[in-house]
């Protein structure tokens, strides 16, 4: 299948956006919803949460499956150098310091109390590894491109590590966090797991406050605090994570005392959660896209005009204000959302500057003179795959589908 959604992800978001070229991005969304429980959201001590999360989950490794619910697992369990916060900027992680000696250097001090899981002590050689394992196509082949720009990783000190780039990147920083495309474990765990990360028999291995002690692919994952961390003990000493592939489902466990946490609750869903006794909706920010990629050495996927005529095809506004039901959300101008951007520029000049990039405006009579323009011009059939890790994209799925077929393309 020569296309598929992609999404990226930092803390607490959804976007969807629009864009050509190789991505072709579908809509735009600052936000993401949760519903919580009185009780998770008491504040004290938990024996036992328990989460429904949208789709299944074949790989707990977010370099291998980059899908939302991946990356809050693995944000649980393992730790980038920075963390980033609600504002944009970044703090410290098992980073406690860095400096920039120029525009492609960065200088890092490790943490010397973070300690793995299962005992061993965090070094900057689990760093180096970590990062050479993130920016491997081989093994991470999800988020690898995040780290493009890599020249390389060193050690260059007992707790220092220096990254170099091959050109500057005012955003790099970000890609060095669990919420973008680093994930670190140890050097000795990555030798030994390089094929099968994240799969039920290897887990993952990281520095963070929880560890996976069973991972039921399609079912869901079980996980228990690591009272060594050094961040402090969690105030939640177990967390069970069930997968539900039917928003009815997941709502009528949640009415029946199940579960205490409903992640990424769908606008059009709001008021139905918050009519449960004991839940209410929360909304809040994040810097992550959900885009359409495609591989231009793919036929029909290899012309312009094709890509072209499917982001042209794409109700973004419409979706964004009638699927999505706007509030923070908005078209995305960019793979790139502004938020991402806040460490180098403030959100109004990141949005105006991502704003200048070229857009595909929507309009299907204008998606079939470019799909006339190819090889193409009285269309062809093709498969859409799209992960079910969040309600909206079945929705954008269908919507595109609806569109193509106006076209002369069935999806």
């Amino acid at each position: 299948m020569p296309s598929l959604f992609r999404s990226r992800h930092a803390a607490w978001r959804v976007a969807l956006g629009a864009s050509v070229a190789t991505a072709t991005l579908l809509g735009a969304s600052a936000q993401t919803s949760a519903s919580v429980s009185n009780r998770a959201a008491s504040g004290g001590q938990i024996a036992t949460l328990t989460v429904a999360a949208p789709g299944s989950r074949a790989n707990l490794y977010p370099g291998n499956e980059s899908g939302t619910v991946n990356y809050w697992i693995d944000a649980l369990v393992q730790e980038g150098l920075v963390h980033p916060t609600a504002n944009g900027t970044y703090q410290p992680a098992l980073a406690t310091s860095w400096s920039e000696p120029n525009a492609t250097t960065y200088v890092f001090k490790i943490r010397k109390n973070a300690r793995f899981s299962n005992g061993t002590p965090l070094t900057a050689a689990d760093v180096v590894a970590s990062i050479d394992y993130a920016a491997s196509a081989k093994y991470s082949a999800q988020t690898a491109s995040y780290l493009a720009d890599l020249a390389s990783a060193t050690q260059s000190g007992p707790y220092q590590v220096t990254v170099k780039l091959k050109a500057p990147q005012v955003s790099f920083l970000s890609e060095l966090s669990s919420s973008a495309a680093l994930w670190v474990s140890s050097k000795s765990f990555l030798h030994a797991h390089e094929s099968d990360l994240g799969t039920p028999t290897s887990l993952v291995l990281g520095t963070g406050p929880y560890k996976v002690t069973k991972f039921v692919p399609d079912e869901g994952v079980w996980l228990t605090r690591d009272t060594t961390w050094w961040g402090g003990v969690p105030k939640v000493k177990n967390i069970v994570v069930t997968f539900y592939n039917d928003e009815s489902a997941e709502y009528l466990a949640a009415k029946s005392g199940a579960v205490d946490l409903a992640l990424w609750v769908m606008p059009t869903q709001e008021p139905s959660w918050n009519s449960l006794s004991g839940f209410h909706v929360i909304n809040a920010l994040q810097a992550s896209y959900v885009g359409l990629i495609f591989n231009p050495n793919v036929k029909p996927f290899n012309e312009l005009a094709v890509r072209k005529a499917v982001a042209e095809a794409f109700p973004r506004q419409t979706f964004v204000s009638d699927v999505l039901r706007g509030g923070d959300s908005q078209v995305a101008t960019a793979i790139t959302a502004p938020v991402s951007l806040r460490a180098a520029y403030s959100q109004a000049v990141a949005t105006a500057k991502l704003a200048s990039i070229p857009q595909n405006a929507f309009g299907l009579s204008a998606a079939r003179k470019e799909l006339a323009r190819s090889s193409y011009s009285h269309g062809f059939t093709t498969t859409l795959d799209w992960p079910n890790n969040g309600p909206q994209l079945g929705l954008a799925a269908e919507v595109l589908a609806s569109n193509l077929k106006k076209i002369g393309i069935t999806l």
